[in-house]
Protein backbone atom coordinates (compact mmCIF):
# COMPACT_ATOMS: atom_id res chain seq x y z
CA UNK A 1 0.00 0.00 0.00
CA UNK A 2 2.86 2.36 0.82
CA UNK A 3 4.31 1.74 -2.65
CA UNK A 4 1.26 3.43 -4.21
CA UNK A 5 1.68 6.56 -2.08
CA UNK A 6 1.44 7.36 1.60
CA UNK A 7 -1.81 9.27 1.04
CA UNK A 8 -3.65 6.06 0.20
CA UNK A 9 -2.86 4.62 3.64
CA UNK A 10 -4.76 7.44 5.35
CA UNK A 11 -7.64 7.27 2.87
CA UNK A 12 -8.12 3.52 3.29
CA UNK A 13 -8.03 3.49 7.07
CA UNK A 14 -10.14 6.64 7.25
CA UNK A 15 -12.82 5.00 5.10
CA UNK A 16 -12.74 1.85 7.22
CA UNK A 17 -13.31 3.96 10.33
CA UNK A 18 -16.20 5.77 8.66
CA UNK A 19 -17.82 2.47 7.67
CA UNK A 20 -17.46 1.20 11.24
CA UNK A 21 -19.11 4.35 12.67
CA UNK A 22 -22.08 4.04 10.31
CA UNK A 23 -22.51 0.36 11.18
CA UNK A 24 -22.28 1.11 14.90
CA UNK A 25 -24.86 3.92 14.74
CA UNK A 26 -27.28 1.63 12.89
CA UNK A 27 -26.72 -1.59 14.82
CA UNK A 28 -25.31 -0.58 18.21
CA UNK A 29 -27.45 -1.05 21.33
CA UNK A 30 -26.80 -0.63 25.03
CA UNK A 31 -28.23 -3.94 26.25
CA UNK A 32 -28.63 -7.43 24.78
CA UNK A 33 -32.36 -7.17 25.55
CA UNK A 34 -32.60 -4.38 22.96
CA UNK A 35 -30.63 -6.11 20.19
CA UNK A 36 -32.90 -7.36 17.37
CA UNK A 37 -30.01 -9.03 15.54
CA UNK A 38 -29.23 -11.83 18.00
CA UNK A 39 -31.12 -15.04 18.61
CA UNK A 40 -33.13 -15.77 21.74
CA UNK A 41 -30.59 -18.42 22.73
CA UNK A 42 -27.68 -15.99 22.43
CA UNK A 43 -29.56 -13.31 24.34
CA UNK A 44 -30.35 -15.76 27.13
CA UNK A 45 -26.73 -16.91 27.27
CA UNK A 46 -25.45 -13.33 27.61
CA UNK A 47 -27.96 -12.48 30.34
CA UNK A 48 -27.14 -15.64 32.30
CA UNK A 49 -23.40 -15.04 32.19
CA UNK A 50 -23.05 -11.28 32.30
CA UNK A 51 -23.91 -10.72 35.97
CA UNK A 52 -20.90 -10.27 38.20
CA UNK A 53 -20.84 -11.37 41.81
CA UNK A 54 -23.42 -9.70 44.11
CA UNK A 55 -20.81 -7.55 45.89
CA UNK A 56 -19.48 -6.05 42.65
CA UNK A 57 -23.04 -5.57 41.37
CA UNK A 58 -23.89 -3.76 44.61
CA UNK A 59 -20.95 -1.37 44.26
CA UNK A 60 -21.64 -0.61 40.62
CA UNK A 61 -25.38 -0.11 41.13
CA UNK A 62 -24.93 2.10 44.18
CA UNK A 63 -22.40 4.34 42.41
CA UNK A 64 -24.75 4.78 39.46
CA UNK A 65 -27.63 5.64 41.80
CA UNK A 66 -25.50 8.21 43.62
CA UNK A 67 -24.34 9.68 40.33
CA UNK A 68 -27.72 11.09 39.29
CA UNK A 69 -26.51 14.66 38.88
CA UNK A 70 -26.60 16.44 35.56
CA UNK A 71 -23.27 16.85 33.82
CA UNK A 72 -21.43 19.70 35.53
CA UNK A 73 -18.41 21.25 33.83
CA UNK A 74 -17.20 22.90 37.02
CA UNK A 75 -17.00 19.56 38.80
CA UNK A 76 -15.42 17.99 35.74
CA UNK A 77 -12.69 20.65 35.62
CA UNK A 78 -12.01 21.13 39.35
CA UNK A 79 -12.32 17.65 40.84
CA UNK A 80 -9.05 16.20 42.11
CA UNK A 81 -9.94 12.61 41.16
CA UNK A 82 -10.75 13.84 37.65
CA UNK A 83 -7.45 15.70 37.44
CA UNK A 84 -5.68 12.55 38.60
CA UNK A 85 -6.99 10.95 35.41
CA UNK A 86 -6.19 13.96 33.20
CA UNK A 87 -2.61 14.27 34.44
CA UNK A 88 -2.03 10.52 34.18
CA UNK A 89 -3.38 10.58 30.62
CA UNK A 90 -1.09 13.44 29.64
CA UNK A 91 1.99 11.83 31.19
CA UNK A 92 1.20 8.50 29.55
CA UNK A 93 0.69 10.11 26.16
CA UNK A 94 3.98 11.99 26.37
CA UNK A 95 5.95 8.76 26.05
CA UNK A 96 3.34 7.17 23.78
CA UNK A 97 3.60 9.91 21.15
CA UNK A 98 7.39 9.85 21.32
CA UNK A 99 7.32 6.12 20.62
CA UNK A 100 4.89 6.59 17.74
CA UNK A 101 6.72 9.47 16.13
CA UNK A 102 10.41 8.95 16.85
CA UNK A 103 11.20 5.26 17.24
CA UNK A 104 11.84 4.72 13.49
CA UNK A 105 14.35 7.59 13.57
CA UNK A 106 15.89 6.20 16.78
CA UNK A 107 16.53 2.85 15.10
CA UNK A 108 17.92 4.57 12.03
CA UNK A 109 20.24 6.99 13.84
CA UNK A 110 21.27 5.11 16.98
CA UNK A 111 21.19 1.51 15.75
CA UNK A 112 21.64 1.89 11.98
CA UNK A 113 18.45 -0.05 11.24
CA UNK A 114 16.06 1.27 8.58
CA UNK A 115 12.63 -0.10 9.52
CA UNK A 116 11.16 0.89 6.15
CA UNK A 117 13.54 -1.40 4.27
CA UNK A 118 14.14 -4.22 6.71
CA UNK A 119 12.83 -5.11 10.10
CA UNK A 120 9.11 -4.60 9.44
CA UNK A 121 8.24 -7.40 11.85
CA UNK A 122 10.64 -5.95 14.40
CA UNK A 123 8.79 -2.64 14.21
CA UNK A 124 5.43 -4.38 14.73
CA UNK A 125 6.53 -6.69 17.55
CA UNK A 126 6.43 -4.08 20.38
CA UNK A 127 2.85 -3.15 19.45
CA UNK A 128 1.88 -6.83 19.40
CA UNK A 129 3.25 -7.05 22.93
CA UNK A 130 1.20 -3.99 23.84
CA UNK A 131 -1.95 -5.68 22.53
CA UNK A 132 -1.16 -8.77 24.61
CA UNK A 133 -0.64 -6.60 27.68
CA UNK A 134 -4.01 -4.91 27.19
CA UNK A 135 -5.81 -8.26 27.28
CA UNK A 136 -3.78 -9.64 30.16
CA UNK A 137 -3.89 -6.65 32.50
CA UNK A 138 -7.57 -6.04 31.84
CA UNK A 139 -8.31 -9.59 32.98
CA UNK A 140 -5.98 -9.23 35.96
CA UNK A 141 -7.63 -6.01 37.11
CA UNK A 142 -11.10 -7.58 36.95
CA UNK A 143 -9.84 -10.65 38.78
CA UNK A 144 -8.43 -8.60 41.65
CA UNK A 145 -11.68 -6.66 42.06
CA UNK A 146 -13.71 -9.88 41.93
CA UNK A 147 -11.47 -11.37 44.62
CA UNK A 148 -12.41 -8.53 46.96
CA UNK A 149 -9.59 -6.02 46.56
CA UNK A 150 -10.75 -2.44 46.71
CA UNK A 151 -11.13 -0.86 43.27
CA UNK A 152 -9.13 2.24 44.20
CA UNK A 153 -6.10 0.21 45.18
CA UNK A 154 -6.35 -1.99 42.11
CA UNK A 155 -6.40 1.14 39.93
CA UNK A 156 -3.45 2.66 41.80
CA UNK A 157 -1.40 -0.53 41.70
CA UNK A 158 -2.01 -1.24 38.02
CA UNK A 159 -1.32 2.37 37.11
CA UNK A 160 1.91 2.45 39.12
CA UNK A 161 3.07 -0.82 37.56
CA UNK A 162 2.34 0.58 34.11
CA UNK A 163 4.02 3.95 34.52
CA UNK A 164 7.03 2.85 36.56
CA UNK A 165 7.61 -0.25 34.46
CA UNK A 166 7.39 1.77 31.27
CA UNK A 167 9.74 4.40 32.75
CA UNK A 168 12.28 1.74 33.71
CA UNK A 169 12.40 0.12 30.28
CA UNK A 170 12.44 3.47 28.46
CA UNK A 171 15.32 4.66 30.61
CA UNK A 172 17.10 1.36 29.94
CA UNK A 173 17.02 2.05 26.20
CA UNK A 174 20.00 4.33 26.69
CA UNK A 175 22.05 1.20 27.45
CA UNK A 176 20.98 -0.69 24.33
CA UNK A 177 23.83 -1.10 21.86
CA UNK A 178 22.16 -3.47 19.39
CA UNK A 179 18.82 -3.66 17.61
CA UNK A 180 17.67 -6.95 19.25
CA UNK A 181 18.24 -5.53 22.74
CA UNK A 182 16.45 -2.28 21.87
CA UNK A 183 13.50 -4.19 20.37
CA UNK A 184 13.26 -6.39 23.48
CA UNK A 185 13.21 -3.30 25.71
CA UNK A 186 10.55 -1.67 23.54
CA UNK A 187 8.47 -4.84 23.75
CA UNK A 188 8.61 -4.69 27.55
CA UNK A 189 7.87 -0.95 27.45
CA UNK A 190 4.69 -1.42 25.44
CA UNK A 191 3.67 -4.54 27.37
CA UNK A 192 3.93 -2.98 30.83
CA UNK A 193 2.46 0.33 29.67
CA UNK A 194 -0.87 -1.35 28.92
CA UNK A 195 -1.47 -2.05 32.59
CA UNK A 196 -2.72 1.55 32.59
CA UNK A 197 -5.88 0.25 30.90
CA UNK A 198 -6.78 -1.20 34.30
CA UNK A 199 -5.53 1.97 35.98
CA UNK A 200 -6.48 5.51 35.03
CA UNK A 201 -8.43 4.45 31.94
CA UNK A 202 -11.09 2.38 33.69
CA UNK A 203 -11.05 4.79 36.64
CA UNK A 204 -13.10 7.14 34.46
CA UNK A 205 -16.08 4.84 35.03
CA UNK A 206 -15.39 4.71 38.78
CA UNK A 207 -15.49 8.47 39.28
CA UNK A 208 -18.32 9.25 36.84
CA UNK A 209 -20.50 6.17 36.20
CA UNK A 210 -23.09 8.11 34.23
CA UNK A 211 -20.73 10.71 32.77
CA UNK A 212 -17.65 8.65 31.88
CA UNK A 213 -17.94 9.76 28.25
CA UNK A 214 -17.53 13.41 29.31
CA UNK A 215 -14.52 12.55 31.47
CA UNK A 216 -13.02 10.65 28.55
CA UNK A 217 -13.65 13.58 26.21
CA UNK A 218 -11.92 16.07 28.48
CA UNK A 219 -9.10 13.65 29.29
CA UNK A 220 -8.47 12.80 25.66
CA UNK A 221 -8.42 16.51 24.78
CA UNK A 222 -5.78 17.18 27.43
CA UNK A 223 -4.03 14.03 26.27
CA UNK A 224 -3.30 15.57 22.87
CA UNK A 225 -1.20 18.33 24.46
CA UNK A 226 1.86 16.13 25.09
CA UNK A 227 1.58 14.97 21.49
CA UNK A 228 2.45 18.53 20.51
CA UNK A 229 4.87 19.34 23.32
CA UNK A 230 6.64 15.97 23.29
CA UNK A 231 7.42 16.08 19.60
CA UNK A 232 8.65 19.67 19.78
CA UNK A 233 10.82 18.98 22.84
CA UNK A 234 12.22 15.78 21.34
CA UNK A 235 13.09 17.52 18.07
CA UNK A 236 14.75 20.39 19.91
CA UNK A 237 16.81 18.02 22.08
CA UNK A 238 18.00 16.00 19.10
CA UNK A 239 18.85 19.13 17.13
CA UNK A 240 20.79 20.64 20.03
CA UNK A 241 22.51 17.57 21.50
CA UNK A 242 21.74 14.55 19.34
CA UNK A 243 21.20 12.67 22.61
CA UNK A 244 18.56 9.95 22.67
CA UNK A 245 19.54 9.29 26.28
CA UNK A 246 18.10 12.66 27.31
CA UNK A 247 14.92 12.05 25.29
CA UNK A 248 14.21 8.78 27.07
CA UNK A 249 15.25 10.13 30.48
CA UNK A 250 12.73 12.99 30.24
CA UNK A 251 9.98 10.59 29.16
CA UNK A 252 10.78 8.36 32.14
CA UNK A 253 10.63 11.29 34.58
CA UNK A 254 7.27 12.39 33.18
CA UNK A 255 5.92 8.87 33.74
CA UNK A 256 7.20 8.79 37.33
CA UNK A 257 5.47 12.11 38.02
CA UNK A 258 2.24 10.81 36.47
CA UNK A 259 2.33 7.68 38.63
CA UNK A 260 2.83 9.71 41.81
CA UNK A 261 0.12 12.26 40.96
CA UNK A 262 -2.46 9.60 40.18
CA UNK A 263 -1.65 7.61 43.30
CA UNK A 264 -2.07 10.67 45.56
CA UNK A 265 -5.27 12.04 44.01
CA UNK A 266 -7.25 9.11 42.59
CA UNK A 267 -10.58 7.97 43.99
CA UNK A 268 -13.07 5.19 43.35
CA UNK A 269 -16.13 7.24 44.28
CA UNK A 270 -18.30 9.41 42.06
CA UNK A 271 -16.98 12.96 41.78
CA UNK A 272 -20.61 14.15 41.59
CA UNK A 273 -21.75 12.33 44.71
CA UNK A 274 -18.93 13.12 47.15
CA UNK A 275 -18.83 16.57 48.76
CA UNK A 276 -15.58 18.46 48.78
CA UNK A 277 -14.10 16.57 45.84
CA UNK A 278 -12.90 19.72 44.11
CA UNK A 279 -9.70 21.66 44.62
CA UNK A 280 -10.05 24.08 47.49
CA UNK A 281 -13.05 22.27 49.01
CA UNK A 282 -11.25 20.11 51.52
CA UNK A 283 -11.09 16.86 49.59
CA UNK A 284 -8.60 14.48 51.11
CA UNK A 285 -7.28 11.61 49.04
CA UNK A 286 -4.91 10.57 51.80
CA UNK A 287 -7.67 9.21 53.99
CA UNK A 288 -8.99 7.21 51.07
CA UNK A 289 -5.62 5.83 50.07
CA UNK A 290 -4.57 4.90 53.58
CA UNK A 291 -7.49 2.59 54.29
CA UNK A 292 -7.16 -1.17 54.20
CA UNK A 293 -6.29 -2.59 50.80
CA UNK A 294 -9.07 -5.13 50.98
CA UNK A 295 -11.69 -2.88 52.54
CA UNK A 296 -14.73 -1.97 50.50
CA UNK A 297 -16.64 1.32 50.82
CA UNK A 298 -20.17 1.17 52.10
CA UNK A 299 -22.72 2.63 49.72
CA UNK A 300 -25.84 1.72 51.64
CA UNK A 301 -27.33 -0.55 48.96
CA UNK A 302 -27.46 -4.32 49.14
CA UNK A 303 -28.55 -6.80 46.51
CA UNK A 304 -28.62 -10.45 47.47
CA UNK A 305 -27.82 -13.41 45.24
CA UNK A 306 -31.47 -14.48 45.25
CA UNK A 307 -32.56 -11.02 44.09
CA UNK A 308 -30.04 -11.17 41.27
CA UNK A 309 -31.33 -14.59 40.22
CA UNK A 310 -34.94 -13.32 40.28
CA UNK A 311 -33.94 -10.35 38.13
CA UNK A 312 -32.18 -12.58 35.62
CA UNK A 313 -35.08 -15.03 35.50
CA UNK A 314 -37.47 -12.18 34.74
CA UNK A 315 -35.28 -11.01 31.87
CA UNK A 316 -35.00 -14.52 30.46
CA UNK A 317 -38.75 -15.06 30.58
CA UNK A 318 -39.48 -11.70 28.95
CA UNK A 319 -36.74 -10.98 26.38
CA UNK A 320 -37.06 -7.72 24.50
Amino acid sequence: MAASGWQRIFVVFGMLSFIWVVAYVIMGVSRPEDDPHITTEERSFIIRNRTVDPETHRRQSSRAELDTHAMNWRVLLTSRPAWAIYVAHMCYNYSWYILLGWIPQYFNQALDLDLTKKGGFAAALPYMCGYTGTLLFGRLGDLLVTRGFRELHVRQTMNAFSFLGCAFFLFSLRLAKSAPVAIALLCMTLFTSRAAMAGYWVNMIDVAPNHAAHVMGVSNTFGTIPGIIGNVVTGAILDATGSWDLVFAIAALVLVFGAAFFHCNASDKSIYAQPGSSYGEGYSSTSTASSSFTSSPSYGLSLSSSELRDEEASLLENPM
